[in-house]
């Protein structure tokens, strides 16, 4: 894997607070942080991802009748189940 060097500059109580979390961690100070922004990206790739799904929804809710035949499978599905 590749990789460049940057420079950043935080502030103190920030840094701490990355370096109490990365010594219990025990990842590197550069892991930690590629891992803390892997993180981050991952979040926004999900909330992207959910925001389409709801706005294609918006647009094209389930029908009457799609809710129906979901309700009756969810309830033939769980009458199966010891617990029910």
């Amino acid at each position: 894997m590749s990789a460049a060097k940057i420079a950043i500059s935080l502030p103190e109580g920030l840094l701490s607070r990355i370096e109490e979390a990365r010594q219990a961690s025990g990842k590197s100070r550069s892991e930690f942080i590629a891992t803390a922004v892997q993180v981050f990206f991952q979040g926004q790739d999900s909330r992207t991802e959910s925001e389409t799904y709801a706005e294609g929804y918006r647009r094209m809710p389930e029908t009457g009748e799609e809710i129906k035949a979901a309700d009756g499978l969810a309830t033939a599905i769980l009458a199966t189940e010891p617990w029910a």
